[in-house]
């Protein structure tokens, strides 16, 4: 059974509201007009926030394209390659693991790995 919307009240280009039913796999149908008022499209990311019992949907695609802009311009900005990159994020992610997990259980899992290689 597809979702269909039931109910659509459209109050100006910026605000409207409506009703949609859940699907067996609890996924609902944005009607056309509210994707293109939101600027979504199949294969966008959305974050939601559950507040006293409503949901909130944020679209995320602008948001995203804008951070990764700023994250190429300071990575320029730096002289840093992507190679350059994923060594700190390994070492920070290291040291992550082992403030979490202890230095023994870190080299314990190393050598597993160097083992089961």
């Amino acid at each position: 059974m597809g979702v269909k919307s039931l109910y659509v009240e459209q109050a100006s280009e910026e605000a409207f509201g409506g009703f949609a039913v859940l699907d067996d796999k609890g996924r609902v149908s944005l009607p056309v007009h509210v994707r293109r008022a939101l600027g979504v499209q199949p294969g966008s990311y959305v974050s939601y926030l559950v507040i006293n019992g409503q949901l909130l949907l944020i679209p995320q695609d602008r948001e995203l394209a804008e951070l990764m802009e700023r994250a190429a311009e300071a990575y320029a900005d730096l002289d840093l390659t992507s190679e350059d990159i994923q060594k700190i994020v390994d070492e920070a992610r290291g040291e992550v693991a082992r403030a979490a997990y202890g230095a023994e259980f870190i080299e314990k899992l190393d050598q597993y790995r160097k083992d089961h290689q």
